[in-house]
């Protein structure tokens, strides 16, 4: 396993255990400021978990 896949799974595991609204801030905050590529692992588990959940 890569480390960026590594890293997006932890990012995975630590959205997952967020509740909805927790996750509705955090995704507002990533689209009103700019994202570096070092954060795009970061913002994709986020979407990901979104999506699953439905929001």
């Amino acid at each position: 396993m890569s480390l960026a896949q590594d890293i997006y799974i932890q990012f995975l595991d630590h959205f997952s255990s967020l509740t909805t609204d927790e996750l509705k801030t955090l995704a507002q905050s990533a689209n009103e400021q700019a994202v570096s590529h070092h954060n795009h692992t970061m913002v994709l588990a986020l979407q990901d978990v979104l999506k699953a959940r439905g929001v």
